[in-house]
This record gives structure tokens, sequence and C-alpha cells, in this order.
């Protein structure tokens, strides 16, 4: 089993689509233990977030939305 680990984080900006929606740009610095060796990484991720009735809430992207949506139907 693997596990990812944020070892520290950089807020790289943010681009305002509207008062109710921004995404963030976030360079995460991550090490992947495993039984062999342990690695480490610096990946760039962009999360979204949403204000629905004066709360923030994160976005899941399409792939993740897809992907529930499709374990959704399986369960049906």
């Amino acid at each position: 089993m693997q596990h990812f680990f944020v070892d520290n984080r950089r807020i790289l900006g943010s681009v305002n689509e509207s008062d109710d929606m921004v995404h963030i740009v976030v360079r995460l610095f991550l090490h992947q233990d495993t039984d062999d060796d342990t690695t480490y990484n610096s990946d760039i991720y962009v999360y979204t977030l949403i204000r629905e009735d004066g709360i923030w809430k994160l976005e899941f992207p399409p792939t993740i939305r897809q992907a529930l949506s499709m374990i959704e139907a399986g369960i049906r």
C-alpha cells in the first residue's frame, strides 16, 4: 500500500471567475512512502472553490464527478 504525505505547500496564485467562484493554484511538496524507498516530488494543483449560501466549498474535478456518477449508476 502506498501513502502520500504533504510536506509543505505554497500558494502560487488565484484566479477569480466571479464573486462566487475562485481557482487557487498550489504547489504541493509530497513524499510517497513505499516498501522499497521514499520518493520526493512537487506537483502543481488547481483547486476550485464555489460559494454556496455564503459558504465556500471545494468543487470536485470533473474526473472525480464522472467516476462518482459511474459508481452511483452501478449501484442502481
